[in-house]
């Protein structure tokens, strides 16, 4: 008969429930901390396998024995597993191990009260429930062999399962980009597999996609020379760029740093930085995901383990630029053995205290930051002279059109002019009618020069764009109109019938209905007219607000939607308020939450598209284009909430 296997957690179950879920906030850091167990040992390949309600994180490694104590040692929770030179090595591939504080196991009760572990080596299976409730004793119960099943190990290896994850998980795409940037290991000798909804991906290096999308590189030391080769590559495409200007080179930098190891003895380490720094031409359609990881970052890494996701914030200085920034950067002095370790629990920063962080902070923001950012400046003056070249060209392109046009115009009303002439008989009716003739023709042939075939006064002419509303959402009115103003259109430019400003109001003594008719149906530019329609459920019981919608379908006039109350109560049921046809509804919309007392909120994406509408009027009229900084602060003044 077998020996009864016991399962014991060396540790009080309160300090279990402070060391393992309050740490980590973000679920692919609770999934990095489980693959690096896999790193180290020695798999070849992990395993993550998101299904409806479950979890799994499984890998080829060697696995633990039961026999041989290997699981005693991991279910000993704080005890340092890397303290000397000898145990600082995986056993079998003598990778450089990621874990060090002995607490990453801890990571899975982050999203699941009970995390299945099951483990085989040479043979031997072994499994049990992980959970914070473990009792005074700390013994975890035992899985049956029966219950210790794997998906992907057919010899040696472990399957973590978190049962009913609380966290909710991206797209699989997504998960391949966050988790591809929390490493930099070898994707040759540790591939990363991960299956969700039937489909599979598995992590190619996340540096070489992410190189596409530069236009320049800053490299410290040969560490990461492919990328270089690969911006490089992408460059020689473009003949104009001059490579010299958009590709610097620098050898690592090294520097004497005295520190007191765990023995508190001063010794001298040699602390050796190596990275790389790329910068986007543009990061417009790159993030197709609210829960992937920001774009602009650097990234520092020591011997393959991530240490800080994002450094930038601590040492930018709030540079427009800043924003098109990507790197990487590795100082393996900070996963020194003998030194004390240095980052926080949680894996998601370092201890600001220590004299290694500090140096590799004042390198990054006096020696590296300013020329990266010399390399997007020089960048953005290129492009700009391309950008004034090519608005020259189209000019040019247009004036030739232009005068194409007139001589077609001419030479229709001429013809049309003689045709009309001879079906006259009498000299005489020719003269009395000529006025009229001409004024026919002129009219009948506007459209061959983009111009509607009646003209309207000289106000109607003045007016560009037209805020379609409600009384009852002046409030937000009031805001689009304030960032309209903040582009630089007068308030003259604008039709806005609810507006506090006189110059965007009806003219005293004109009609309403014919007032708009002269903006729609006789202004006579084809080209720039432009609606903004702020729909709610009021607007379908607004008469007014719906001739606007037919009249600016019946012209096809170019227009854009914010749909204001977005849910509403219909027979005690929550329901979407959406906008209708014949609205371009195909579109995407803003949509703005009322939550009462002249207050709206809105979501991120909301707040991008709004940005992208109120930029993409002021092109068209050639206006101010609005910073998205100084539209958010404008929104946030006037009550809008995030």
């Amino acid at each position: 008969m077998s020996q009864k296997k016991e399962y014991k957690l060396g540790i009080g179950p309160r300090v279990l429930e402070l060391l393992g879920p309050n740490l980590y906030t973000n679920i692919y850091y609770v999934l990095s901390e489980l693959i690096a167990n896999a790193y180290d040992a020695d798999a070849s390949n992990v395993y993550v396998i998101i299904e409806d309600d479950r979890i799994v994180i499984e890998d080829d490694g060697h696995g633990m024995s039961y026999d041989k104590n290997e699981i005693d040692k991991f279910l000993q929770v704080g005890t340092e597993s890397r303290t000397n030179a000898q145990n600082e090595l995986s056993k079998n591939k003598q990778r450089f191990k990621m874990g060090r504080k002995g607490i990453g196991k801890l990571a899975a009760l982050s999203i699941s009260d009970e995390v299945y572990i099951s483990t085989v080596s040479e043979g031997e299976k072994s499994g049990f429930i992980l959970t914070k409730d473990c009792g005074k004793d700390g013994e975890l119960e035992g899985l049956t062999e029966d219950q210790i099943k794997f998906i992907k190990i057919q010899n040696n290896g472990t399957s973590i399962v978190l049962k009913n994850p609380k966290l909710k998980i991206g797209s699989i795409g997504t998960i391949k980009k966050n988790i591809s940037k929390l490493f930099t290991v070898n994707f040759d000798d540790f591939k990363i597999h991960i299956k969700k909804g039937g489909k599979e991906e598995v992590i190619s290096d996340a540096i070489k996609e992410i190189a596409d999308s530069l236009i320049g590189i800053y490299l410290v030391g040969e560490k990461y020379i492919e990328i270089s080769k690969k911006v490089e590559k992408n460059l020689v495409k473009n003949k104009k760029i001059i490579m010299e200007d958009y590709v610097k080179k620098l050898k690592k930098y090294t520097e004497k740093i005295e520190l007191y190891n765990k023995k508190n003895e001063l010794k001298e380490y040699e602390m050796e930085i190596e990275g790389w720094f790329g910068i986007y031409e543009s990061t417009r359609g790159m993030k197709t995901d609210v829960t992937e990881f920001s774009l602009n970052h650097i990234s520092v890494f020591s011997r393959g383990k991530m240490g800080i996701f994002n450094i930038l914030p601590e040492i930018g200085k709030n540079k427009v630029n800043e924003a098109y920034i990507v790197g990487q950067i590795c100082c393996d002095l900070f996963e020194e053995t003998e030194l004390p370790d240095m980052s926080l629990s949680n894996r998601q920063g370092y201890k600001d205290d220590d004299p290694r962080f500090f140096k590799l902070k004042k390198y990054l923001r006096d020696e590296v930051l300013d020329r990266v950012l010399e390399i997007r400046n020089k960048y953005a003056l290129y492009n700009k002279d391309v950008r004034e070249k090519n608005k020259n060209k189209k000019i040019k392109k247009n004036e030739e059109k232009l005068t194409k046009d007139i001589k077609k115009f001419e030479k229709l009303v001429l013809n049309s002019v003689s045709k009309d002439i001879k079906k006259i008989k009498n000299i005489e009716d020719v003269q009395k009618n000529i006025k009229f003739i001409l004024d026919k023709n002129i009219n009948q042939h506007f459209d061959s020069l983009g111009i509607k075939k009646k003209k309207a006064n000289a106000d109607a002419d003045t007016r560009k764009i037209l805020i379609c509303h409600t009384e009852n959402d002046k409030v937000f009115c009031d805001i689009l109109f304030k960032l309209l103003i903040e582009c630089e259109f007068d308030s003259s430019e604008i039709i806005y019938t609810s507006c506090d400003e006189a110059g965007s109001r009806i003219p005293d003594g004109k009609d309403i209905f014919d007032y708009l008719r002269e903006f729609f149906v006789k202004s006579i530019s084809l080209k720039k007219l432009f609606v903004f329609y702020i729909t709610s459920p009021s607007m379908a019981h607004s008469w007014g607000a719906m001739s606007e919608v037919g009249a600016g379908w019946i012209t096809k006039t170019d227009h854009r939607i914010v749909a204001i109350n977005t849910t509403k109560y219909e027979n005690e049921v929550k329901q979407k308020f959406q906008p209708k046809s014949p609205l371009n509804v195909g579109i995407t919309y803003v949509c703005v939450e009322d939550i009462g007392e002249n207050e709206y909120k809105m979501n991120t994406i909301s707040v991008d598209e709004l940005y992208e509408k109120i930029k993409s009027v002021s092109k068209i009229f050639e206006k101010k284009l609005l910073t998205k900084d100084k539209m958010m602060e404008i929104l946030r003044d006037s009550g809008i909430n995030f």
